[in-house]
């Protein structure tokens, strides 16, 4: 019923100056690196309005190296301000009391100060004229002299006017007045306090923090379950799994019914398991267990153990024996199942570093979890692993730097810090990869040139219904033929067919490793082709502009180099075959290759534009490619 919108923190731990970030509706990623202030983010946020009690702490939090000063000062400081946006329902609840013209805003801020030690909603705009408007109009009095004196009244007239006025529907009404305006302040003040206090603090959304700390023992001792005041994480993690099984730990001790608690804990322990292996796809053969079990010579002490079956091996294991990635998982699911069973409050999830120890396809399962979550839930959470952005979703990203006047917060496109960046480089850089290789077969090119020239000499053949490149291969360009076995090595394994289409090499070392990958039977001599096979130049060495006549060519030069004089075949030295190296003899000087073969594309080129010549050499190769994918 309330969205968070934005956050502003100020004078927390690392954060020396005023620092905010917008919220998104679904998930918001704090990316940055380690010690850079994220997690103290978190704690500010959390502290706002948290689950269980958690307090700001001036000694504790406060900047330390100027805490002395702010001791010595009389003024408070605001720690952080939430502004939240309330949603449809609430609005029209509220305007349903008190009328559609009165509340001028549908959001509000709550914030915190160190001294004042509790939260306050700021101010928003009541209007108290609209609002006698609207309760007028509800009861009809036609009565012009009452409603001008409840107009006019001050709070402590309406005792008086009760006293005055014999009618029952207006004592009534003045009754119900006083209500909204029964106290000292001014009416504007007064009515926007009763808002506060009946509709929006009720509804403040409640912060439900966690980190790595709240993992779950192996052993619990149960006694200490009774204790009031328990500091440890795990311990709270502990406490909500027997809250969530539904376990009086004081009739637990006191009787002798185990096996009826354990039916209990069995029955959360299948319910949570279930849950985990929606998205936990790392090993499924596992089922978590629990046993109560009494200690020699301390029956009044029973321990839960929490251990893990393996129904491949069949075997258990204590819960700490598993990777701290699986633990994580399913300590959180303990801890965020006992907030699913709360239906009266509204939460939003803080995940400090969620998913550090688990391997990348492992996070990219925990990432669609939190999609989910999302769907019920607005989720913050902290990351410096690329594997935990979503490339196609970076407006969710803040970034988080710590810099000579303390954390810096920031839209990720503001960002220059390349430590700071480097987890959404990392993310883009694996997103293209991926999504490069959509299709089961791959044809390696060595620069986006190359894929102009041939996706468009393609499209004009398939025009023409002359055999074209095949619409299941995809063209890949790797970036230059020194990466061409690298890709190679990268792709191995991944179940998909290659073949490569060069220009001639150049390169004596890179030509050595993508033989040494034919001899190793990484992939097949006879899925390594080159242009020179297919060209017009003649020669024994050639480039893809080859595959075009050499005044094709020039054309499409000369038109992307309007800065040079026009270029003509008698220019051209005869020596050299190749049409790249020619003009670059003319010029003196090397030119870049992808401005002709990006005019190419801006031309909309048709079979007219091109020889017959070369619309065979171009349809014969591609006759050649298509066979290495059958």
């Amino acid at each position: 019923m309330i969205k968070l919108k934005k956050v502003t923190i100020n004078k927390y731990k690392c954060i020396e100056t005023e620092q905010g970030f917008d919220v998104e509706d679904d998930i918001t990623v704090l990316v940055g690196k380690n010690e850079s202030g994220k997690t103290a983010i978190l704690e500010a946020v959390n502290k706002s309005n948290p689950y269980q009690n958690d307090q700001f702490d001036i000694l504790q939090d406060y900047p330390r190296k100027e805490v002395k000063r702010f001791e010595r000062k009389q003024d408070d400081v605001r720690v952080i301000q939430c502004t939240y946006i309330l949603e449809e329902e609430l609005m029209r609840q509220i305007i349903a009391e008190i009328g559609p013209k009165t509340l001028a805003t549908n959001e509000i801020t709550h914030s915190l100060c160190y001294r004042a030690g509790h939260g306050t909603c700021g101010e928003f705009n009541v209007s108290i004229s609209d609002f006698f408007d609207y309760k007028f109009q509800q009861h009809s009095f036609g009565d012009p002299a009452f409603e001008a004196r409840i107009r006019k009244a001050s709070l402590k007239d309406f005792d008086n006017l009760r006293g005055e006025y014999q009618d029952e529907n207006q004592r009534e009404f003045l009754g119900r007045i006083k209500t909204y305006l029964g106290n000292e302040q001014n009416p504007e003040t007064s009515l926007r306090e009763y808002v506060v206090k009946k509709w929006i603090e009720p509804h403040l959304p409640k912060f439900l923090y966690y980190d790595e700390y709240y993992l779950l023992p192996p052993d619990i001792k149960i006694r200490q379950m009774q204790e009031k005041s328990f500091d440890r994480n795990e311990l709270k993690t502990s406490k909500a799994l027997f809250e969530l099984a539904d376990i009086n730990i004081q009739e637990l001790l006191r009787g002798d019914n185990y096996e009826a608690y354990k039916a209990e804990l069995e029955a959360t322990g299948n319910e949570i398991t279930e849950s985990l292996f929606e998205y936990w796809k790392t090993n499924t053969n596992l089922h978590v267990q629990f046993d109560i079990e009494r200690q020699t010579g301390d029956v009044n002490n029973p321990i839960l153990k929490i251990r893990v079956y393996n129904t491949k091996y069949r075997i258990t294991l204590s819960l700490d024996s598993r990777s701290r990635g699986f633990n994580w998982f399913f300590s959180f699911l303990v801890w965020f199942s006992k907030i699913q069973a709360d239906g009266e409050n509204q939460y939003i999830l803080l995940l400090d570093e969620p998913g550090l120890n688990l391997h990348a396809s492992a996070q990219a399962d925990l990432l669609k979890f939190i999609e989910v979550l999302a769907e019920d839930y607005q989720v913050i959470y902290t990351t410096h692993s690329p594997f935990m952005v979503e490339p196609d979703k970076l407006h969710r990203v803040r970034t988080v730097l710590e810099t000579d006047s303390g954390t810096r917060i920031s839209d990720s496109v503001k960002e220059k810090d390349p430590d700071t960046l480097f987890p959404l480089q990392a993310a883009l850089g694996y997103d293209i990869a991926q999504n490069l290789f959509i299709g089961r077969n791959n044809l390696l090119v060595e620069g986006v040139s190359d894929l102009i020239y041939l996706q468009t000499m393609s499209s004009i053949l398939q025009g023409k219904e002359r055999v074209a490149l095949s619409e299941d291969i995809t063209i890949v360009p790797v970036g230059g033929l020194d990466k061409v076995a690298t890709f190679i090595s990268l792709l191995r394994g991944q179940e998909l067919n290659i073949a490569c289409l060069l220009d001639s090499f150049t390169d004596q070392k890179g030509k050595q490793r993508v033989d040494d990958m034919v001899n190793h039977r990484i992939i097949r001599d006879g899925n390594i082709r080159s242009f020179d096979e297919f060209a017009s130049n003649g020669g024994d060495k050639a480039d893809v502009e080859d595959m075009f006549s050499k005044d094709e060519y020039l054309k499409l030069f000369n038109q992307a180099f309007h800065e040079h004089d026009d270029i003509n075949l008698d220019d051209l030295c005869a020596t050299e075959k190749r049409i790249v190296k020619q003009i670059e003899q003319k010029l003196g000087k090397r030119f870049n290759h992808h401005r002709p073969a990006n005019t190419l594309a801006k031309l909309g080129a048709d079979s007219k534009c091109f020889s017959n010549c070369t619309l065979e050499r171009f349809e014969n190769m591609f006759k050649e490619i298509n066979k290495l994918f059958k």
